[in-house]
């Protein structure tokens, strides 16, 4: 049993011997890097709308308000029960939803097929073999 044990280790050894040549940096890293570069523009079309839809100018950093008017009922000065109007100035971002996409998950799956393997052994042949 050992011996079977042994000719499978050395067979997983020389398999994975096939794989030293690949850039498997460059194989794996690189969806990952691409996600990466994705959540990156994803945050700054975040920003472009903040700018866009929240600021008076982006150099000035004067934020955008929306005036809502409403009528309040409460008392006057003499305790007699009175409406009254009420106007708010609310930033136009506290009132309208900011998107923010983002990558939460990636799956990166790498699948590799041996098409062809092959070794070669050179047997050398001792001076005590030699015949004349």
């Amino acid at each position: 049993m050992r011996v079977l044990e042994d000719v499978m280790t050395d067979e997983k050894n020389k398999t994975g011997l096939q794989f030293d040549g690949l850039p498997m940096q460059s194989l794996i890293g690189s969806p990952l890097k691409a996600a990466s570069d994705a959540q990156a523009k994803l945050a700054e079309t975040t920003a472009e709308f903040i700018r866009t839809v929240g600021l008076e100018s982006s150099c000035s950093g004067k934020i955008k308000t929306a005036t809502v008017t409403f009528r309040k009922k409460g008392a006057d000065e003499s305790d007699d029960p009175a409406e009254k109007e009420v106007s708010l100035q609310v930033p136009l971002l506290a009132i309208v939803p900011i998107p923010s996409p983002a990558i939460e998950d990636i799956d990166v799956n790498f699948d590799m097929d041996v098409k062809s393997y092959s070794e070669q052994a050179v047997a050398q042949k001792q001076d005590g073999d030699r015949k004349d």
